[in-house]
């Protein structure tokens, strides 16, 4: 009998030892014969059958297989009338399926796939073992799987050692709960040895997942031998996977094995092999969390000590991330007399490295370490890293200017102003560049008074800085900056420099500006704003670079609503108008077209008629393509907001000639204006006779009474 067959048959059975076999063979039918088998045979089966578990068995199927039986699927449910299984059929399938059953082993399935030379398969076999432990049994899993798989581990299929690693984590209720969860570390104690880094990792994850849910009797018994085995190894790699389960297995022991394993802590942090104290350097925070104080300053402190000074810059690394763990648990009298000087042995450190891994944890360190400690004893630490002889540690640093100085708010200036200073002038770009992003949030922690002081005038050096992006993210910020300072110091102390930019080289300096004039303009208030401001906002119309008339046309829309369309009506729309006439360049003049398509909804009508209108009517006679169908655009825009007269004698003429101009999208736009007018007629007309009937109604009203 074909797998095809065995597969129907087990899922007509209904039940779950039944499916999962199903799955398995499933998993393992490759050959084209077989699919084409398994998608005619599930063709005629009952539809409920079919659903019993279809998207478990499509996602076990391979590519072919899982089309063909989709398509069998959409068969069945457009011809489920026709398809329709008595009792008595149902109860000969079973039958059957039982004792078909009996002859098919899922152990059996996996060894042959496991066989073929191609790396690939195994892998994809090695993926089902959860499947197939499902389908075997807890004791089977337990007598032939797990042995079976240790077997299979010897082959040289490292990927496959790392998806069977990786599942048993999963494994303890396939064995049979955590009583026969022990059966699972021989295997995995077997593949914490391995050379392969994948493997081991997997291993010691799956290690750490299994130990937790077994019984402490067990941990004592069975996985202590594990973790002296696994320490005196004499391969490295078997006592570099120790250190991952060390912190899990102290915590779940007595007082007496507590004290073995910190001895076998003690030897791994000793041991000759770097990558090994490396393991066990990494595992320090970990082990501090399940470890007593007193066995922390006793055990552990002179560990992390020796980390700090450890000849591998690649080891000392670890020291702060130790510091950190242990932090979390020590009182805070401790941080002073014990943590810090370890701290700031780092920061004189050869390696850059260690000193940028000590910048990266400041901000966590102040606020593990408490406020009082972060003032008086990281505050000096940091600001000697911001002024570091390397780059990248200056970067690091000025990244987190901000995070660190709100940890401790204005006692942070003493510190981190003069490296602020020197970061403004700094020969390496990209740490003047990173300091631009932050130095305007800093204002907050400062406070006005400190930052009118000693930001700003940092702040008016970098808007000239020689590098285009700092001087385009500060200006980026500068309606943050005005609402921090408020509207007085943003006008006195910043308009200048907002000027300047205005005029700058780089097109990105000139259009974050315009950007930011209506939200600065709104601190400034109205009369700074159009006597400074606005002029930028005009000339950006006609700039010679579209994103900035793009940016100043949208302006255009959020200065009427900061100072009313009114306002926007007197001063913004005639020389944004008058860009149509006065450009020969055809770019220039759907500039034009932008405002009108920004502001039409919120302009009057009377506005749109006697300004706006006009241009685009006359955009839609350009000699030129875009300019007729940027018109027919901006007409369509501009009909929810007329009267239907406008619409009948002067719009829909403009855009009926237009459809038979030869340029397919300007056909396109005017036919798609032309329905919006005949949508705003039938709106028109429906809201007449609504009008009617009520006044017919209320007459009717009023003449009863």
């Amino acid at each position: 009998m074909s797998q095809g067959q065995i597969v129907v048959a087990l899922i007509m059975m209904q039940s779950s030892f039944a499916q999962s076999l199903a799955v398995a063979v499933c998993s393992l039918a490759r050959s084209r014969s077989v699919s084409l088998h398994l998608s005619r045979s599930l063709g005629s089966m009952n539809q409920s059958i079919l659903s019993i578990h279809p998207s478990t068995v499509i996602h076990s199927l391979p590519t072919t297989q899982h089309c063909l039986l989709e398509r069998t699927t959409v068969d069945n449910n457009n011809n489920n009338s026709n398809n329709t299984n008595n009792a008595s059929k149902d109860g000969n399938g079973a039958a059957a399926a039982a004792a078909l059953a009996s002859s098919v082993d899922p152990l059996d399935l996996l060894k042959a796939e496991l066989k073929e030379d191609e790396y690939e398969v195994i892998i994809r076999a090695m993926e089902k073992i959860s499947i197939v432990a499902s389908a075997l049994g807890a004791e089977r899993t337990r007598n032939e799987l797990l042995p079976y798989l240790m077997e299979a581990g010897d082959e040289d299929n490292d990927e496959a050692q790392a998806v069977v690693a990786r599942q048993l984590g999963s494994f303890v209720p396939l064995v049979g709960g955590p009583a026969h969860a022990h059966v699972l570390l021989p295997l995995l104690e077997f593949q914490a040895g391995l050379e392969e880094t994948v493997v081991r990792q997997a291993a010691v994850t799956s290690l750490n997942t299994v130990i937790a849910q077994m019984p402490a009797k067990d941990v004592k018994e069975r996985v202590m031998p594990v973790v002296r085995r696994l320490a005196g190894n004499d391969f490295f790699c078997a006592r570099v996977s120790v250190c991952g389960v060390l912190a899990t297995v102290y915590g779940l022991v007595d007082s007496a094995l507590q004290d073995e394993l910190r001895e076998v802590f003690a030897g791994v942090c000793a041991d000759s092999t770097p990558m090994v104290r490396k393991a066990a350097y990494e595992a320090v925070g970990a082990l501090a969390l399940n470890m007593h104080n007193d066995h922390i300053e006793a055990h552990l402190l002179p560990l992390v000590k020796r980390i700090s000074q450890d000849d591998m810059d690649s080891v000392r690394f670890f020291t702060v991330r130790a510091v950190l763990q242990i932090a979390k648990k020590l009182p805070p009298k401790d941080h002073t007399t014990v943590l810090v000087p370890l701290l700031e042995g780092l920061h004189d450190d050869e390696s850059w490295r260690v000193r940028q891994e000590l910048t990266k944890n400041i901000v966590e360190l102040c606020e593990v370490m408490g406020r009082d400690v972060a003032a008086t004893k990281l505050m000096p630490l940091y600001g000697k890293l911001l002024k570091d002889v390397e780059p990248q540690v200056r970067i690091q640093a000025a990244k987190l200017v901000t995070k660190v100085s709100n940890q401790v708010g204005a006692a942070s200036i003493e510190h981190v102003a003069p490296g602020i200073e020197e970061l403004a002038q700094d020969p390496h770009e990209k740490v003047r560049i990173t300091l631009s992003l932050e130095i305007v949030a800093l204002c907050k922690p400062f406070g006005k008074d400190a930052s009118v002081k000693i930001l700003v005038p940092l702040i008016d050096s970098m808007l000239k800085d020689e590098q285009y992006e700092v001087r385009n993210n500060i200006v980026a910020r500068m309606d943050e900056l005005a609402e921090l300072l408020g509207s007085d110091a943003a006008a006195n102390l910043l308009l200048p420099s907002i000027l300047d930019s205005a005029t700058d080289a780089k097109w990105r300096v000139r259009m974050e500006v315009v950007k930011q004039c209506a939200l600065v303009g709104k601190l400034v208030g109205l009369a700074l704003f159009e006597k400074k401001m606005l002029p930028i906002v005009v000339s950006g119309l006609s700039d010679h670079v579209f994103a900035i008339r793009d940016a100043s046309a949208k302006a255009v829309r959020q200065i009427s609503d900061a100072f009313g369309t009114e306002f926007c009506a007197d001063k913004l729309l005639p020389p944004a108008m008058d860009v149509f006439d006065k450009s020969t360049n055809y770019l220039h003049r759907m500039t034009a077209l932008l405002v009108i398509n920004e502001v039409a909804e919120v302009m009057a009508p009377d506005v749109i008629q006697k300004v706006m209108l006009p241009i685009a009517l006359r955009a839609c006679g350009d000699e030129v393509v875009n300019v007729r169908f940027g018109g027919a655009k901006s007409l369509n825009k501009l009909i929810p907001r007329l009267g239907a007269d406008v619409i009948a004698s002067d719009i829909k003429p403009a855009l009926e000639k237009l459809q038979g101009d030869p340029d397919p999208d300007v056909q396109y736009y005017s036919a798609t204006a032309l329905r919006a007018c005949e949508s705003s007629s039938s709106s028109s007309a429906s809201s007449g006779a609504a009008a009617a009937s009520s006044s017919s109604s209320g007459g009717g009203a009023v003449a009863s009474q």
